[in-house]
């Protein structure tokens, strides 16, 4: 399967960076599908959302307002679009806070994933996108599974009271996955 969504990227490649938009539910395997993605195309660069989070903004929102997406099109999508030097500032998970810059190389392409990237303030700039499809009750047992084992904490009353229901007020709203130019279903 991921050799067929590598081989239509290419099909639609027109110059580089060509942008691509991975999105899901948290914990329905966006960033390994990135990764994933990455060894089968030459010349890759990954974006992930979680480096644009806003601190102290765990709120209830449809949007996802959580994420800085205007940082990231403006740091991001539109210098790549432009076909300038990307550098942005990446949040600091340890600090809280907004952390050092950094400098992407030059590639031929440039995977941005996470929650709310296919968001319609953001679906017109990529050349391909992709819904990531998962149960949300599967893609929050993997999120608080990976919160438990990787990071050694605790995540339920933040899944259950705010990450959940985000991703469901904005999947409702937005319905991504029709949007998508491919649902991958995992």
């Amino acid at each position: 399967m991921i050799l067929q969504i590598a081989d239509q990227i290419r099909s639609r490649f027109q110059s580089p960076p060509f942008l691509i938009g991975i999105s899901g539910f948290g914990g329905s395997g966006k960033s390994t599908l990135a990764r994933e993605l990455a060894q089968q195309l030459e010349s890759v660069e990954t974006v992930s959302i979680d480096e644009f989070w806003l601190p102290d903004c765990n709120v209830l929102s449809e949007d996802w307002i959580v994420f800085d997406r205007d940082r990231l099109r403006q740091q991001v999508i539109i210098p790549a679009h432009q076909n300038q030097p990307i550098t942005y500032q990446v949040f600091d998970w340890e600090q809280g806070k907004l952390g050092n810059l950094k400098q992407l190389p030059d590639s031929n392409y440039l995977i941005i994933e996470g929650i709310s990237v296919l968001h319609p303030d953001l679906c017109s700039y990529y050349g391909f996108t992709i819904w990531v499809d998962c149960p949300l009750e599967l893609a929050q047992a993997r999120g608080l599974n990976r919160g438990k084992t990787e990071y050694n904490i605790d995540e339920s009353e933040i899944w259950i009271n705010c990450w959940t229901p985000n991703d469901r007020a904005y999947f409702e709203k937005y319905r991504p996955d029709l949007k998508a130019d491919y649902l991958y279903r995992n």
